[in-house]
Formats: C-alpha cells, structure tokens, sequence
C-alpha cells in the first residue's frame, strides 16, 4: 500500500491492461475517482437505462442530433466530458448523465461545473429514487435541483414511444410549514413541463424554491398578523389583565405553531418588562397610573436595572430620545443617565443585563435585535 496526497490506494502487481484502473505512477484524487467512477458505469443496468433514455429522445420530435458517448471538448482549455446521451433540444445541448452510484460526488460537482463554463444544460438520470437517495444526495444532485429528482426506466420509455413525447417519473419534495418537507412526492411527467435553468444547471417540475418563499412569506404574514393581536390584546387589557386570560390559552396554541413559546399562565411573564417596552414604541404610559412616559423611564432605570440595557435599546429603535429631553423639566432624567453609564462602564453587576424573556421578546418586537447577536 502506498500514500500519496494523504490517500491510500492499492499498487497493482504487473499492469497488463487487465484491469481499468491504472495505480502505476502518482494519481489527483480528481483523477483517481474520476476513474473510478468511469469503471463503474458500464454495467448491464447502466447500458439497459442508456437505451432506455434514447428511446426516449428519439421518441419526441423535439429532440435532434442525439449522441451516445460522444466527447464534449471545451476548445479553450482542451478538458472534455463524455456524457452518456447528449441531444438538442430547442436549441439548447442538453447532456444526461445516468447516476447509479451516490459515491463520487466531487466528480459529480466537477461536470456540473464544466457543462455550467460550456453553455450545456446537465441533467441526471436516476434508476430509482427513494428517501435513502435523497438524504445521500440532499447536499448535491438533488438539493442543488431545486429537490427535482428524475428517473427513466422501461415503463417511462415505453410511455415516450406510446405518446411520442420524452416522459420520465419525478420525485419531488414540498416546504412544510414547521421548517421540514414532505416526503417524496412523484407524478410522471413531460420533459416539456420542465424548467430549465443553464445558468443555475437546474432541470426542475415543481419549483421548490418559489414554493418555501411562498411559504416563508406567508407564515411572515401569519406572524405579523398574530404579533399584533397580542400586543392590542395586551395594552387593552393591560389594566385588567383577567380580561385577556380567556385569551392566553389560544395565544399559547398559536405562538407554539411558529416556534414561541408563552409561559402556562400569563402571571410568569414578567409585566414589568411589556409594558416597559410597549411604552417605549407607544411613546406613552402602558401599565401604569403615570402621567408621563419619562416617569417609565426612571421607573426602569432605579427599580429594575435588569431591563435597562434592552429599554434603552428600545429608546434608540424608536427614538424617544427627543420625547425625553422634552418631559424632563427638572434635569433628573440628565442627572440619572449620567450616573448610569458611569455605573454600567464600570461593570455594576446591577446593570447586567436579564435576557430571560429575549427568545419571547424576538417574536413581540423584532426590531430590537435587528443589530444584537
């Protein structure tokens, strides 16, 4: 056994063309699997699925010049592919490559990238396609197709014959609403359904991608929309706060479906702290008798110095700055801010900051943590 580049291979002992890889001199890995995968390709399956891909083509009137095993060489830089099937269509040089083997996968990335240089659209053949194949390729052929997965056999090439067109099966997956997808969905499908993407070397049925931000925006939307419920719910009832307990059951139900989670009774949540910072976006007095939002602020900053550090986030995102200087006639709401910067530069472990709430909080008022880790 020898080790060159950090990789283990075995030597052989006479090299008499018996054998297709060659271990005589010092291999890339590039090359190694590149020959690897090679020697894997030609058997009875691999031959039966190209005949079965032609058949195919050459079915659809749409498909011309198709060619098995013909070299595409890149006139810059002399490097070449041997695709298994290669056609026109509309066009465009369409390169389809049977892969019966999830083991080669940087040989894989590497023909995705030269097709992509060449102006040629790769598109993979698979012989079957189950759930193993999807979590082994997830990060390659199928997640980078916008999670499109076709398969040609005997039946889909005797369909193609039958309508003359070029049919193939695809397995596809759908966005979940709890950040998941589904499992394999399948339909057979016409080549002419497809969308196909050169640039991005995607051949897709169902866009994926369009269909998670489809999603995301509207699972966005739903949050807003429950977002502001709450906080109506809250400041209307922020005086009796028994009014919104035959509401927090239903709260909870819906914060827990996007992800958030509300304490069993609404007592566990520290009022204190909403009410601080619901004042701070209102610019106005929310759970208390107090006739001005600065006498909030000073509530804060000598009874609950925990919460002071995300308050005077708050300040900042919604700028009450101005509001403050105006309602501070006697000068002590400058006096008091002074002293705690003073206290928080020296590190006062009463200013250290209570993050208890803040995953709670991230979900109420998002945009104070726009700029925090």
């Amino acid at each position: 056994m020898h080790r060159v580049s950090r990789l283990f291979y075995f030597k052989h002992v006479l090299e008499d063309g018996r054998c297709p890889q060659i271990s005589s001199g010092e291999l890339s890995r590039d090359e190694i699997d590149a020959r690897k995968y090679n020697g894997a390709k030609e058997s009875d399956r691999h031959i039966q699925m190209k005949e079965f891909v032609v058949a195919s083509l050459a079915a659809d009137s749409l498909f011309s010049n198709i060619r098995v095993e013909k070299r595409w060489t890149d006139t810059l830089s002399g490097d070449w592919r041997q695709p298994d099937v290669r056609a026109t269509y509309n066009g465009i040089e369409i390169v389809f490559e049977i892969q019966l083997s999830t083991t080669y996968l940087d040989v894989i990335v590497e023909r995705r990238r030269f097709y992509q240089r060449e102006g040629g659209l790769l598109f993979w053949i698979f012989a079957d396609f189950n759930d193993d194949c999807r979590r082994l390729l997830q990060d390659d052929v199928f997640y980078n197709n916008n999670q499109n997965a076709f398969i040609v056999s005997g039946e889909s090439a005797a369909a193609s014959v039958h309508a003359n067109e070029f049919l193939l099966s695809c397995a596809w997956t759908e966005p979940a609403s709890s950040n998941g997808i589904s499992p394999l969905r399948r339909a057979m499908v016409s080549f002419h359904e497809l969308t196909l993407n050169i640039v991005k070397q995607q051949a897709f049925f169902f866009d994926y991608d369009a269909a998670k931000n489809t999603l995301i925006h509207a699972n966005l939307t739903a949050m807003s929309k429950l977002r502001d419920r709450f906080e109506a719910a809250w400041i209307s009832t922020v005086d009796e706060p028994d009014r919104i307990g035959t509401k927090w059951r239903d709260f909870r139900r819906e914060f827990r479906a996007v992800g958030f989670f509300l304490p069993i009774y609404q007592s566990q949540l520290h009022a204190i702290l909403i009410n601080a910072l619901y004042s701070a976006k209102h610019g106005k007095v929310i759970g208390w008798k107090y006739t001005r939002f600065i006498e909030v602020a000073h509530r804060i900053a000598t009874g609950h110095k925990p919460y002071l550090h995300i308050f005077r986030i708050a300040l900042g995102v919604y700028k009450r700055g101005e509001q403050l200087i105006s309602e501070d006639k006697s000068g002590r709401w400058n006096i008091r801010v002074k002293a705690y910067k003073a206290a928080i530069k020296q590190e006062d472990p009463e200013y250290a900051g209570d993050e208890t709430h803040y995953d709670l909080l991230r979900f109420l008022l998002p945009e104070l943590f726009e700029n925090l880790p």
